[in-house]
């Protein structure tokens, strides 16, 4: 659920910032120029640019700053996804509580990470949230790993 919000509210920014008022006063000629091709001009919101493109080209650093860092976030949290999941579905059949509690600080550092790179003060603010997401991480692979020694036979 946590994910699926921080991808979602990337849309509040996007909506934002690439609104009709700025498509009409910095992208009329792109607009023309894609109802030529497609029989519908650019919508409200700009897709399919992710904030990189040629629709983004003219926004002001702040605008463009707030959409990349909300991508950025989301896209984050979309890359570390599977591995977190596979090791807290592997950890958790043998350290339940411990696992869910590891998870349950995860979600924490996610969030800290999310508000922190989106923060005026930079991206710099997501450090300690990136902390406390590695060091879940690298908590739970050990664990995992030496759960799976355990079941050769290697510990006992």
């Amino acid at each position: 659920m946590q994910c699926s919000w921080t991808v979602m509210s990337v849309a509040k920014t996007r909506y934002k910032v690439f609104s009709e008022e700025y498509i009409k006063k910095e992208l009329s000629a792109e607009d023309d120029e894609l109802k030529k091709l497609t029989g519908s001009g650019i919508g409200k919101g700009c897709h399919p640019d992710p904030g990189l493109g040629r629709f983004a080209a003219k926004l002001p650093l702040e605008d463009w700053m707030a959409l990349n860092t909300a991508q950025r976030a989301a896209g984050n949290y979309l890359e570390q996804q599977t591995s977190i999941i596979t090791l807290l579905l592997l950890n958790g059949s043998f350290n339940p509580i411990f696992t869910a509690t590891t998870g349950a600080i995860y979600m924490v550092g996610r969030y800290m990470y999310a508000s922190g790179i989106q923060s005026k003060a930079g991206v710099g603010r997501r450090g300690p949230g990136f902390g406390i997401c590695m060091l879940c991480f690298m908590t739970l692979f050990v664990s995992t790993m030496l759960n799976g020694l355990r079941m050769t036979g290697v510990f006992a």
